[in-house]
């Protein structure tokens, strides 16, 4: 009897101690490696990297995002001009005609470059009233040089000395203000020069044909312009041609 009670009493307690074990349910168990639902499938990687080659083939276009104040944005129409304050009109101081354009629009010139050649009658008379005062200069010279020679010698009176002085001194005037004109109208020193030189050595002078004047570019630059066409009549100061400065 003692026997039977002991081996019930263990049983029991084996019975107990199996009841008040923690069992955790299923759903919370962590799935071991290699089962599950997802078993089997590939781990996507956290970042990717293209080569340009691959950028390029896939039409990719990235921008970077930068922070805009658009309070001062403007959508304006204009246009696009030459500086005014740095634009050249070339013209002429006569009238005239136009004989020859040597360089095209848009070339660009170098200064000292012909822009324009004129024929003009009204050069034409500058310079023969120029070979005329010349002439006359040349012909009082003499007679002032005769004339101090003279009065040294007690040939001549002192009045009439002054006299041939003063015939002297009003046509150096006269041709000094022809030259001056003759310069005015466009015409270069060495031109005026050529011509008082012929005088002076009674060379062959310039025939009655209207003289031709070059207009050159004062500059370098570019011709943006051209108003006027071989043939054509301008007047004085009329604008021609224009270049940049």
């Amino acid at each position: 009897m003692t026997a039977l009670v002991r081996t019930t009493a263990i049983v029991l307690f084996g019975l107990a101690a199996a009841a008040c074990r923690r069992v955790e349910p299923p759903a919370s168990r962590q799935p071991e490696p290699g089962h599950g639902a997802h078993a089997g499938a590939e781990e996507l990687p956290g970042r990717l990297t293209l080569t340009s080659a691959a950028v390029a083939e896939a039409w990719i276009i990235t921008w970077q995002v930068k922070p805009v104040d658009l309070d001062h944005l403007l959508v304006l129409t204009g246009s696009v001009g030459h500086d005014e304050d740095r634009l050249l009109q070339v013209a002429a101081n006569v009238r005239g005609r136009v004989v020859s354009i040597p360089v095209d629009l848009g070339a660009r010139v170098r200064r000292g470059d012909p822009l324009v050649v004129l024929e003009s009658v009204e050069l034409g008379r500058a310079r023969e009233e120029l070979l005329r005062e010349s002439a006359s200069l040349r012909v009082a010279e003499r007679a002032y040089e005769r004339a101090r020679a003279l009065v040294d010698a007690k040939a001549i009176s002192p009045g009439e000395f002054q006299a041939r002085e003063g015939e002297y001194l009003a046509r150096r005037a006269a041709a000094q203000v022809a030259q001056r004109a003759f310069y005015l109208l466009g015409e270069s020193d060495d031109e005026i020069e050529r011509l008082e030189a012929a005088v002076r050595s009674n060379g062959a002078l310039p025939s009655g044909d209207a003289p031709r004047l070059t207009l050159r570019a004062p500059f370098d630059g570019r011709v943006v312009d051209r108003k006027v066409t071989p043939g054509s009549l301008v007047e004085a100061l009329q604008p021609l041609t224009r270049c940049p400065v």
